[in-house]
């Protein structure tokens, strides 16, 4: 479990990916590259397989947020197999952020 951009100020909490990292890595490169070709900038930012849980709205409560965070820094959850990817349209607006199914791609079966 951790939060960004840092403890100080989380602003969206996540869960972290251990098992699978590199195969999530390998679709992440896959799926940035084919983005280019349609003439998306890359990432700047190093990719970091994470489940976000949610986003802070508000300062009031941080401390105690940051405190539970940390105390849950290496607790392990669970594990879970995706089944697809979706492509969602994230629009942040004052009210909260709106989410948009644009496709589903599901894995083959080996």
């Amino acid at each position: 479990m951790g939060c960004f951009p840092n403890p100080r100020n989380p602003r969206v909490v996540w869960l972290g990916v251990d098992r699978g990292r590199e195969a999530l890595a390998f679709l992440q490169r896959a799926i940035e590259k084919r983005m280019a070709e349609l003439s998306f900038p890359p990432e700047d930012r190093p990719f970091s397989p994470h489940l976000t849980m949610g986003r802070v709205r508000s300062p009031r409560g941080k401390a105690g947020l940051s405190q539970a965070i940390e105390k849950h820094k290496g607790v392990e959850i669970g594990i879970f197999q995706a089944q697809e990817v979706i492509l969602f349209r994230s629009e942040l607006r004052p009210s909260g952020a709106v989410y948009t199914k644009l496709r589903e791609f599901p894995f083959q079966k080996r």
